[in-house]
């Protein structure tokens, strides 16, 4: 659905907005379908710790589609309420990794590109809100 000539929502950084938001969320997912396999079927790995493992990767696949749609219709259409919605999601979604590293110690992947990947990733979505944001309008006349 094409925004009308001249609308706040419809140039060209609004759009790199989306598009940085729909990318992390869509890089996320691939990490979650390359690491998570491994802790399902890891043997080691009491069934129950298995059972939140994949709960958690559906809470996870849920989050993302929630974040694609509120990107592509409400926030693209410039309504202030789904960037908060999509603000939090982003504190919650991508801070979780970064929290979870702090209060699990050595529970962290070992890999230093989990680490690059997921600061990269919350600081393009980051820029995506911010891009996002510029373009709402105000509500105070």
């Amino acid at each position: 659905m094409a925004m009308p000539q001249g609308s706040p929502m419809s140039n060209g950084s609004t759009r790199l907005g989306i598009a940085l938001i729909l990318f992390t969320s869509g890089a996320w997912l691939l990490g979650l379908c390359i690491g998570v396999p491994d802790h399902l079927t890891d043997p080691t790995w009491p069934p129950h710790a298995r059972f939140h493992t994949l709960q958690a990767l559906l809470w996870l696949v849920a989050l993302n589609v929630t974040i694609a749609v509120l990107a592509l219709g409400p926030a693209r259409r410039g309504e202030r309420w789904a960037l908060v919605l999509l603000a939090l999601l982003f504190v919650c979604g991508q801070g979780s990794y970064f929290v979870a590293s702090v209060l699990v110690p050595g529970g962290a992947p070992p890999e230093a590109f989990a680490h690059t990947g997921s600061a990269i990733s919350a600081t393009l979505y980051a820029v995506g809100l911010i891009l996002l944001a510029s373009h709402v309008p105000s509500t105070v006349s």
